[in-house]
């Protein structure tokens, strides 16, 4: 049986693809919604969408570049991002998806796949796993500005 294309949804106008739905944003309290969040490499973006609205909620341009993304079980999504200003330098940064707040946690000694489990970070990396020590608060917390 072929699957075919029903409707398509304008994520934002001018926007040459609509890059990767990560995960659905909880309603108030938990609740279901009709709200993803998604990323967008090449437009350095991350975004937050209503289907059933059909709209965009958020749109927010960031600097440097995602290399991995893992999420967490209260729902935050981590985020390895090598940075435009300092190329090579890794920055572990969380996102809250219903408030797109963005905390930086500091910088990653290693490149590798990420994965949670329970309240620890592991990177996946060399033949090994390694755990990471993450401070008891973050560096910073912003937010990528609206655009």
């Amino acid at each position: 049986m072929d699957l075919n294309e029903v409707e398509r949804v304008t994520i934002r106008p001018g926007i040459a693809a609509g890059g990767n739905c990560l995960t659905r944003v909880p309603g108030p309290d938990g609740a279901p919604s009709s709200v993803i969040l998604g990323i967008i490499p090449p437009e350095k973006a991350i975004y937050r969408f209503d289907f059933a609205a059909r709209r965009l909620l958020d749109w927010r341009q960031f600097d440097g570049s995602v290399a991995g993304i893992a999420r967490r079980d209260d729902g935050t999504l981590w985020l390895d991002m090598e940075t435009a200003t300092e190329p090579k330098s890794r920055v572990l940064v969380s996102l809250e998806p219903a408030t797109m707040r963005w905390q930086n946690w500091g910088r990653l000694s290693r490149r590798g796949i990420m994965v949670w489990c329970g309240n620890e970070l592991y990177l996946a990396a060399e033949g090994s796993l390694w755990r990471v020590a993450l401070p008891a608060a973050p560096e910073s917390t912003t937010a990528p500005p609206a655009r």
